[in-house]
């Protein structure tokens, strides 16, 4: 478990981890696709891959969720 501080989006459609957190905690990915994603102003960004199924702890809750992670 690698403890860290995050903003959680409750709204949000996807959740992005930066690649630098990826590799602290070397979860599986799925690098085979193009994934991009649409930001502010209209920026496209690409995303390293998809890791599905990361335990994520919120206190004492234990949930699973997919997460993209991006070069930024």
């Amino acid at each position: 478990m690698i403890p860290c501080v995050a903003l959680i989006d409750h709204g949000s459609e996807i959740n992005i981890i930066s690649s630098d957190f990826y590799n602290r905690g070397r979860w599986p990915i799925e690098r085979n696709h193009d994934l991009k994603v649409r930001a502010a102003a209209e920026v496209v960004e690409d995303l390293c891959g998809a890791c599905p199924n990361i335990k994520v702890m919120i206190g004492d809750m234990s949930i699973d969720q997919n997460f993209f992670a991006q070069e930024k």
